[in-house]
C-alpha cells in the first residue's frame, strides 16, 4: 500500500535501493544474519533441495546461494551438521561455475572462495576430492581471469603439487 516494495514475478523488491538500505540498516546484525539464513533455507526447500536447485535457472541458484552465504558466513554455525556445510560448499561451486560461464569472474571468484573457506573448516566432514578440485580449479581460473595473477599462480601450483 505504501509503495515501498514492488512485485517482481513471484518475489518482491524494494521500490528504491535507498529504501532497502534504510530498512536494512535498522535491523541489527545478528537478526539480519538469521533472516538471511532463514530465507536461504526456505528458498532451498521450496526449490526442492540442493540437487534440484543446481538444475534450475541461474538467477534461482545465485539468489539462494547468496542468501545462504550471508546467513552462514556471519552466523555461529556450531549447531548445523556437516551435510549442510558440504551442501552449501557444493552450491557455491556450482554457482561459481555458472558465473564463470556468464563471464562474471569476480562473482565466480567469490563463490569459489566461499567453497574453499567452507572446505577448510574443521567441522566440514567428508568432501569428495572431485568437489574440492573443482572449487580450487575454479578459484584459480577466476583469479586469473580477474587479473589476480599471483593468487592464480599459487592456486595452479597447489593443484599441480
Amino acid at each position: 500500500e505504501a509503495g515501498l516494495v514492488d512485485p517482481l514475478g513471484s518475489v518482491y523488491q524494494f521500490a528504491h535501493s535507498g529504501i532497502r538500505t534504510a530498512i536494512y540498516g535498522q535491523i541489527d546484525v545478528g537478526r539480519r544474519r538469521r533472516l538471511h539464513a532463514a530465507i536461504g533455507r526456505h528458498l532451498l526447500r521450496a526449490g526442492g533441495g540442493a540437487a534440484a536447485l543446481i538444475d534450475r535457472p541461474r538467477a534461482d541458484l545465485f539468489m539462494v546461494v547468496d542468501q545462504l552465504d550471508a546467513g552462514f558466513m556471519e552466523t555461529d554455525r556450531g549447531s548445523d551438521d556437516e551435510t549442510d556445510i558440504v551442501d552449501l560448499a557444493a552450491l557455491n561451486v556450482h554457482a561459481g561455475q555458472r558465473a564463470m560461464n556468464d563471464g562474471a569472474w569476480q562473482g565466480a571468484r567469490r563463490y569459489f572462495a566461499q567453497a574453499e573457506a567452507l572446505f577448510g573448516r574443521e567441522d566440514v566432514g567428508e568432501v569428495s576430492s572431485e568437489l574440492r578440485f573443482s572449487a580450487r580449479l575454479g578459484l584459480a581460473q577466476s583469479q586469473l581471469l580477474a587479473g589476480e595473477l599471483e593468487a592464480a599462480e599459487t592456486g595452479f601450483a597447489e593443484l599441480l603439487s
